[in-house]
């Protein structure tokens, strides 16, 4: 029932669920919201956290946009992390 922007993006999730039955990754969300400066959100394609509880922000890319690029620089910013790109 889930929908998604790619392929690339549905066998990434596909694979992240399957972690997280293994127990290998906790807490997955999907689709989450970041409040960025200003009235920007950047929304990640998952978020969970790895067997030493941290946190990881994940976006399964094919081709890296302008708008992207400004929206990962301004996470940046605001978070002190890197989303991380598969």
């Amino acid at each position: 029932g889930m929908r998604f922007q790619s392929g690339k993006e549905a066998a990434g999730v596909k694979g992240l669920i399957l972690l997280e039955k293994q127990h290998v990754i906790f807490g997955l969300r999907l689709q989450v919201r970041f409040p960025l400066l200003g009235n920007e959100t950047y929304v990640a394609d998952a978020t969970y956290l790895d067997d030493e509880c941290q946190g990881h922000v994940i976006d399964f890319k094919g081709y890296k946009t302008r708008d992207y690029l400004r929206k990962r620089k301004r996470f940046f910013e605001r978070y002190h992390r890197e989303i991380e790109e598969l």
